[in-house]
């Protein structure tokens, strides 16, 4: 009997063995999961809601939850089997992007993409939140690269007017309708992925956040570029003077009446309390 209670209590473990190895790929997608979503609660309480301490730093988060992915992401058959392999992929790309890696994030999008659709193709399953958040990725991403290219590039020695221009024309916006720079790309076509959203209000709210962000951004490169135009000392003091109507002119063409659209969806989506914070935020930002 004894023999008997140790051979069933080895085969019990055995099973339990096989059985943890068998789903060990949806345990590591759920820590990808938890972790991401850690870092995420985290990033935003530190931007509406700073304190000097805070218990850990997001990018800690992300990078675990990245790791996690990856785990998962080495079994990505069983992952396909129970149709969560574009979730992995979305959550590698989302930490990618949040830990700067952006070109890797960019390429993790597509592949989610890519299984999203096999899954509305041949399994008629349906995730509009999370397809149009790979849908958006590249742009938020863009953003992202943007806001840093900016202040890298007016960091130290300020340029003159004419090289600040042109990395305005290059970078944030140009008035040609053949030219597209990334900012202003990336604000727009974020713009129409929301435009597809139905019923997403809290994804729908972040994506009006992150073009409210890119806005910032193009508002900083005009100021940038009125800073420029009052050091040049190149310039004429006419010349100056033309400088600062060409800054004053873009912001009530663009930043303006965008910025109004934006916080007037910001009003729509949001519950009052939390879209008066939100607005104020905004308002008090630029």
């Amino acid at each position: 009997m004894k023999k008997i209670a140790r051979f069933t209590t080895g085969l019990a473990a055995l099973v339990l063995l096989l059985a943890l190895s068998s789903c060990s790929h949806l345990m590591y997608l759920d820590s990808a999961q938890q972790n991401f979503n850690r870092a995420a609660a985290l990033d935003n309480e530190m931007r509406f809601s700073p304190r000097s301490e805070v218990p850990a730093s997001p990018s800690l988060y992300y990078s675990t939850a990245h790791a996690f992915a990856e785990k998962a992401l080495q079994n990505k058959s069983a992952l396909k089997k129970d149709d969560v392999l574009a979730n992995a992929y979305s959550i590698k790309a989302l930490s990618e992007w949040k830990l700067y890696r952006y070109d890797e994030a960019k390429a993790t999008s597509r592949l989610a993409l890519l299984e999203y659709q096999a899954l509305e193709e041949d399994k008629k399953l349906f995730m509009p939140r999370d397809k149009a958040l790979m849908e958006a990725l590249p742009s938020l991403t863009d953003l992202d690269q943007g806001k840093r290219f900016l202040y890298t590039f007016f960091a130290g020695t300020m340029p003159g007017y004419e090289q600040a221009k042109d990395h305005y024309f290059s970078n944030v916006f140009h008035p040609d309708a053949d030219k597209s720079p990334k900012l202003e790309t990336a604000v727009s076509k974020i713009d129409m992925v929301r435009s597809q959203l139905e019923g997403n209000n809290d994804l729908a709210l972040y994506f009006v956040s992150s073009q409210l962000a890119g806005l910032k951004t193009w508002s900083d490169a005009l100021d940038f570029l009125r800073q420029s135009a009052n050091k040049d000392n190149s310039l004429s003091d006419s010349a100056k003077q033309e400088a600062r109507a060409f800054v004053a002119e873009q912001y009530k063409l663009h930043i303006k009446p965008q910025k109004e659209k934006l916080l007037a969806d910001l009003s729509r989506l949001a519950p009052k309390p939390e879209a008066e914070r939100m607005k104020s935020y905004w308002d008090d930002l630029f």
